[in-house]
């Protein structure tokens, strides 16, 4: 488990900026975010190499969806069951799911992760069409 420091003030969402899927997600979570203060950035940028270097990361595990939050580090299924919670609202419905084994949601997510630019395509910018704060992204 990676060092907690409190390395940010705001959850910092890190994706992998060239999935569709992940681009996708952002778009849904600008969208639908009730209370916006999920910040996001691209896990292969300088600022986010940092963040993580903070907070003493692993980077074996650099392939997955990354939450730093001001007193904990998210991976994989718990990252997004944590950014659901964040997120407020009918997204919350999807916690349904954090009654699982962790085991079989991570066995979940590693099959999506593993497969998602096959499934979903890779994109060369985040698509977002409507206006978004720029304090939202930290890179």
């Amino acid at each position: 488990m990676p060092h907690l420091t409190k390395v940010v003030d705001t959850p910092v969402l890190l994706i992998d900026a060239d999935c569709a899927l992940c681009n996708g997600a952002v778009k849904l979570i600008f969208r639908f975010e009730k209370n916006p203060v999920i910040r996001v950035g691209s896990l292969r940028s300088p600022v986010s190499q940092q963040l993580l270097k903070d907070v003493s990361f692993d980077n074996a595990l650099i392939d997955s969806v990354v939450l730093l939050e001001p007193s904990r580090v998210s991976v994989k299924s718990e990252a997004v069951f944590r950014v659901l919670k964040l997120m407020g609202g009918v997204a919350r419905l999807g916690l349904i799911f954090s009654l699982l084994p962790r085991r079989w949601t991570d066995t979940a997510y590693d099959f999506i992760a593993r497969h998602r630019k096959y499934l979903f395509g890779t994109s060369d910018y985040c698509g977002i069409n409507t206006p978004i704060d720029p304090s939202r992204f930290v890179d």
